[in-house]
């Protein structure tokens, strides 16, 4: 069938009228690209404006913008990756420890339990935080959907942060908005908000703007904490490689391990499949799709290059493996990037530490609860499992704030803390329960126009039980 020249006017109308209407629905609320007055003498390409801006669609900074917005903020949420979503997407971590799994992490749970379960049914009331995963790709589409339906958020994917726009203010400098990269030698776009929230995992905005930061092991002598080292170093937990595995070939034998490397092997609503309590159930189902483990390797996760290596290092590493999976009719798919479980950790005004969580008391300022223990992974002195243990703990609001900055709030595992207590923190559900409270906080120090200090905390408590995401 021909389509006539009238035919094809008509359909060119149509599709950029749609075009035209999205584009428009998504536009960034802006300024005068030329006039920038907190940025006197700086010429950006395009400046846009929000109440809160976070920088990084990640485990906590999706919690911290979706928190913002309910609260009424006009939020920019700033993603380097072209796909939000952050280590579940990219590198793989779908395997979720810790808990509690409450506010709007759990609706990302229960989301994923009723509509992307690997195996295909729905688990409405999985509670269980052992062992499950879920794909990537189903973390990417909940993820996508969730930020979607909030009218507040405004989100800018494929945008590297690269400057931080500062201005001294008394005693305190002012974080006023960041800078992002266009490309082409072009000037770079600027984004201006009250509020900005680090949500980087990294630290990089914080230490783009001058922050103080952390990196490494502390000695014993810094913060007195009895698993300290004697000495300080630069040395970080190693980032490992994570896979997924796939039968492609229909009828294939159960996965041998027997003569694998990498034994590390989840199976979905089984668990660990090395386990002999697991082998039953694992061989009865067959499902031909399993959570791998990969190489790890130790490096410094600020120099994105040594990343680079790292990566290339880890898949040298498990070559063998994937060619005998190969051989048993498996394909192995690689995460985008080798998971990192430490880089900076920014100054903020406490820092939390190990004798912290291990008292067991709740700070005044709690903003979420964690219950998980020390996970170093053993690149400190070997402990037992009695010292990895700890009491439910909390994350108190003085951790997410920058010190020396107004305007600057923190949310990820790089939030003010030792390299030990950040062992226990670290993971999805307590940041995301973090970040939702830092979100909350962010929204009302824009809305009544205050120093993020100066947010009234009972206020803010309050409003983070009514949300479910505080449970002391």
């Amino acid at each position: 069938m021909s389509i006539t020249p009238n035919q094809r006017r008509e359909f060119l109308k149509k599709s950029l009228a749609f075009v035209s209407a999205s584009a428009a629905a998504s536009a960034l609320p802006r300024l005068d690209a030329a006039a920038c007055p907190q940025s006197p003498g700086k010429r950006y390409s395009a400046v846009s404006e929000a109440d809160v801006i976070v920088v990084g669609a990640g485990a906590a900074g999706i919690p911290a913008a979706v928190s913002a917005a309910r609260a009424g903020a006009r939020v920019i949420l700033i993603e380097e990756d072209p796909a939000i979503g952050g280590a579940p997407v990219d590198m793989f971590v779908t395997f979720l420890c810790g808990g509690p799994r409450v506010g709007i992490f759990n609706e990302l749970i229960q989301s994923l339990n009723a509509t992307e379960d690997i195996d295909g049914a729905a688990h409405k009331n999985f509670t269980g935080s052992g062992q499950h995963w879920y794909l990537p790709s189903s973390f990417a589409r909940v993820l996508a959907t969730l930020v979607r339906r909030e009218l507040n958020i405004t989100l800018v994917t494929g945008a590297r942060v690269s400057g931080a726009i500062v201005k001294s203010d008394g005693q305190r400098d002012r974080l006023l908005g960041v800078e992002v990269d266009t490309g082409n030698g072009a000037a770079p776009a600027a984004f201006m908000a009250p509020v900005t929230i680090d949500a980087t995992g990294t630290g990089s905005l914080s230490e783009l703007a001058g922050a103080k930061v952390m990196f490494g092991r502390e000695a014993k002598t810094d913060f007195g904490e009895r698993f300290g080292r004697a000495i300080a170093d630069s040395k970080v937990m190693p980032c490992t490689l994570m896979l997924t595995l796939q039968r492609l070939r229909p009828g294939a034998k159960p996965l041998d391990e027997t003569n694998l490397q990498y034994a590390g092997k989840l199976e979905a609503n089984v668990g660990w499949i090395k386990m002999e309590k697991n082998r039953p159930l694992f061989l009865q189902r067959n499902t031909g799709t399993y959570l791998q483990w990969g190489a790890s390797v130790l490096c410094d996760t600020r120099d994105p290059m040594e990343l680079g290596r790292a990566y290339r290092v880890a898949m040298g590493m498990i070559e063998d493996d994937v060619a005998k999976l190969l051989e048993q009719g498996f394909g192995v798919n690689f995460a985008p990037k080798i998971g990192v479980r430490e880089c900076r950790r920014v100054t903020g005004e406490h820092i939390l530490t190990l004798q912290d969580l291990k008292s067991g008391k709740m700070p005044d300022d709690v903003l979420a609860t964690g219950v998980y223990p020390l996970d170093l992974w053993d690149i400190n002195e070997k402990l037992t499992e009695a010292d990895k243990q700890l009491p439910p703990y909390g994350l108190p609001y003085r951790s997410g704030i920058a010190k020396g900055f107004e305007g600057l709030l923190l949310a990820g595992k790089h939030i003010s803390g030792t390299h030990l207590a950040m062992g226990a923190y670290r993971v999805q559900p307590i940041v995301a329960a973090f970040g939702q409270g830092i979100g909350a906080a962010a929204a009302m120090a824009a809305k009544l126009k205050t120093g993020v200090r100066d947010v009234d905390l009972k206020t803010l408590q309050s409003k983070l039980r009514s949300a479910g995401s505080l449970t002391v």
